[in-house]
Formats: C-alpha cells, sequence, structure tokens
C-alpha cells in the first residue's frame, strides 16, 4: 500500500514516491545510581524520550540533473525554522510535530536515487484532535478523553474571584484536586491556566496558581470538571494525545 506523508502542510508523497518509514517505538532514558549493598544499580529516574524516524525518497528520474533537481525541490518541501506537523496517513488523522534532524543522505544510482530524510519529534507523542467543552458558573461537565497518553488542559475565561476568598476563582477535576488564581479584584478577569506549558496569567499578567497536588493531566476516560470557586464561566481545551 502507497504511504501518504505530509510535512508542514505540503503532501510530499504527491510529487516523490515513499521508498521505507522508519519509526520506532517511543524510548525511556533512564537515570540509575550505584547503591551500597546491592548488585548493579538502582534506576532513580525514567522520562520518554522524543521520537526520531526516517523516511526514505525515490527519485525515479533516470537523467542526473534532473534528479538532482528534484533533490533541491525536495529539500525545499522539508525546509522548516520550527517543528511542524508530520502526518502518516495509515496513523488516521494523527500527527506528530517534527523537524529535519542532522544529515540527509541521497543514494544515487544510474538510473534513480534515494534520499533518507531524519524527523526528530518535539515530543514524544502523536497528536489527535482539539476538544473544548464550556463549564457554566457555578457548573460542572463531564467530559470523555480519548487517547493513551494524559491530555493536559488550558482553561480560560472571564471570570470573577470570590470576595471572601482572596478574590480567587478555580475549578476542581473529578470532586478531588483543584487549581486556583487570586484575581486580585472584583471585576471581571481574564484568567488562562495552561496545563501544557505550566504557566498562568491574570488580564495578561504572570501570576503562579494554587495546585493541591499538580497541574491537571487528563488520562483516557470520563472526567468531570467544576467551577469550584468565584463565579463565570469558562472553556476548557485539550488535544488528544497517542503514544
Amino acid at each position: 500500500m502507497r504511504e501518504e506523508v505530509t510535512f508542514n502542510g505540503i503532501t510530499i508523497s504527491d510529487f516523490f514516491e515513499v521508498g521505507n518509514v522508519i519509526r520506532p517505538l517511543v524510548g525511556r532514558s533512564n537515570t540509575v545510581a550505584e547503591v551500597s549493598g546491592m548488585d548493579g544499580n538502582r534506576v532513580t529516574g525514567s522520562v520518554m524520550m522524543p521520537n526520531k524516524l526516517t523516511v526514505s525518497f525515490i527519485m525515479s528520474e533516470k537523467d542526473a540533473t534532473q534528479r538532482r533537481d528534484a533533490v533541491r525541490n525536495l529539500s525545499m518541501m522539508l525546509h522548516s525554522e520550527e517543528p511542524a506537523k508530520l502526518m502518516f496517513a495509515s496513523d488516521n488523522g494523527l500527527y506528530y510535530m517534527a523537524i529535519l534532524d542532522g544529515e540527509v543522505p541521497i543514494q544515487e544510482y544510474v538510473r534513480s536515487g534515494i534520499v533518507e530524510v531524519n524527523f526528530v519529534t518535539e515530543s514524544p507523542v502523536l497528536y489527535g484532535e482539539t476538544r473544548t467543552v464550556t463549564v457554566p458558573s457555578g457548573g460542572s461537565v463531564q467530559i470523555y478523553v480519548e487517547g493513551t497518553y494524559p491530555a493536559l488542559p488550558v482553561i480560560s475565561g472571564e471570570v470573577y474571584g470570590d470576595s471572601s476568598s482572596l478574590y480567587q476563582w478555580g475549578v476542581r477535576l473529578d470532586e478531588g484536586d483543584y487549581m486556583r488564581i487570586i484575581t486580585g479584584s472584583s471585576s471581571a478577569r481574564d484568567v488562562v491556566m495552561d496545563c501544557r506549558d505550566r504557566t498562568a496569567s491574570v488580564s495578561g499578567s504572570t501570576r503562579l496558581p494554587t495546585l493541591t497536588s499538580d497541574w491537571f493531566e487528563l488520562s483516557a476516560g470520563f472526567h468531570t470538571i467544576r467551577n469550584d470557586v468565584g463565579s463565570g464561566s469558562c472553556e476548557v481545551t485539550w488535544q488528544e494525545r497517542w503514544v
């Protein structure tokens, strides 16, 4: 089956035949420490590594000059200053955020050529749909999160802090942990709490939120999000993530 490859909005496979795709499973980087009296070492930490992918494109032009022109065209299509969407049709709409990495070797033969393109992903996951729900003032909503890796929500809205609690406004997840922020006024304030970047702001000014445990992570399945303190509706936006 022909594999379609799209990068930065350009379907590269419309112009070049895809020869081979190497997509290793997500790896982990571990830190270890020696422990007295123990054979070997103890694993003290572990993080998921960015993924590295290799895609081979076949230059089918028999003329060497035409092949080199094709290579230059491919180079222009793959140029990006920042990570961009890398999509494979077989992933049914999921995509990586990736950028070219390392050398781009070219193997030339008498009547054809192969270019191996290496990508490194910004994070180890594939991204899916972006979802948004509105949580009414003083109310709650139940959401269903798809994916196999926790989503990181962004919570935003024009809200009012509760005057009886230092003008705090916040939300609670699954009737447990909460995130709150001091608005500092009885007037409406634009609040953003971004669990992806771990930043929060009130009317554009950076503020530190109060967390009962950590920034919210939405594992796959059902969750309830409730306006916990203060008033005003808010939007909760998250992007599905897969490994």
